[in-house]
C-alpha cells in the first residue's frame, strides 16, 4: 500500500506532495531518495554510524515557529530552516546539513505547509 501511495505522490508537484503528506495528527513520513549516513554521538562520548532512509516530521508548536523566525532574522533564513527541520524531525542539525538538496526540498515543503498557516496576510480573525 505504501508503494502505491508513493507512486501517486511521485506524479505530483513538490507542493502537492507535501500537502498530501500532511493529513491527521502526524508524524509525517518523508522517504529519502538519497539515504544519509552520519555519525551520531551516544552516551559516554562515543559515536555510532546511523543511516537514514526516511525522516518523520512532527507538527510544530508555536514556540518553534516563532523561535525559527528569530533565528532566521539573526542568522539568515537557511539557519532558521535547518534548526526547525532538526527540531521537527528529532535529528541532529548536522544530519540535516548532510541531506541531498532534493530530499531536503521535500522536508522543507512539508514544513512550509505548516508555516503558510501562520504567515500574515489578508484579513485574520483576531481579538487584537
Amino acid at each position: 500500500m505504501d508503494d502505491e501511495i508513493e507512486a501517486t505522490l511521485a506524479e505530483m508537484s513538490i507542493e502537492e506532495r507535501a500537502a498530501a503528506r500532511v493529513t491527521g495528527p502526524g508524524p509525517y513520513k518523508v522517504p529519502l531518495q538519497f539515504p544519509v549516513t552520519a555519525k551520531i554521538k551516544v552516551e559516554g562520548g562515543s559515536t555510532r554510524e546511523e543511516t537514514y532512509d526516511s525522516v518523520s516530521i512532527r507538527r510544530p508548536g508555536m514556540k518553534e515557529i516563532t523561535d525559527s523566525s528569530t533565528i532566521a532574522e539573526k542568522k539568515g533564513n537557511s539557519a532558521g530552516l535547518y534548526w526547525l527541520a532538526a527540531q521537527l524531525t528529532g535529528l541532529p542539525e548536522h544530519v540535516i546539513h548532510l541531506m541531498d538538496p532534493d530530499d531536503f526540498a521535500e522536508v522543507e515543503a512539508v514544513i512550509e505547509v505548516f508555516m503558510q498557516k501562520f504567515q500574515r496576510g489578508g484579513k485574520r480573525n483576531s481579538v487584537i
